[in-house]
């Protein structure tokens, strides 16, 4: 009926790694999880559609942070994998043989 401490959270993590070394390396740790957790989210929110702000406030509600500005590094992160994906097609397209041959 007690609250888990982070000591024995992060222990918890560290007997799982030790167990299964060859499965988990040492960034296995609920940190890297819980970032794993809101950027998968905050990704299939964004292909769902879901407006910027209702996101935004999901993310801030699903990890429990006070303030929505800390939401912004999952958002951005998803804007940044958006423009690569977008630029790289872009490039392909503009350099492509049938594009040059006008030239």
């Amino acid at each position: 009926g007690n609250q888990i401490g982070n000591r024995a959270v992060s222990n918890i993590y560290i007997t799982i790694r030790n167990k299964f070394p060859g499965i988990f390396d040492s960034n296995f740790t609920a940190k890297s999880l819980r970032h794993v957790y809101s950027s998968s989210l905050e990704t299939r929110m964004r292909k769902a559609g879901v407006p910027k702000e209702e996101r935004q406030k999901i993310l801030q509600y699903m990890r429990g942070d006070e303030g929505k500005d800390s939401q912004n590094v999952y958002l951005s992160q998803a804007t940044m994998e958006e423009v690569q994906k977008y630029s790289a097609q872009h490039q392909k397209d503009i350099f492509s043989y049938g594009e040059l041959a006008c030239f």
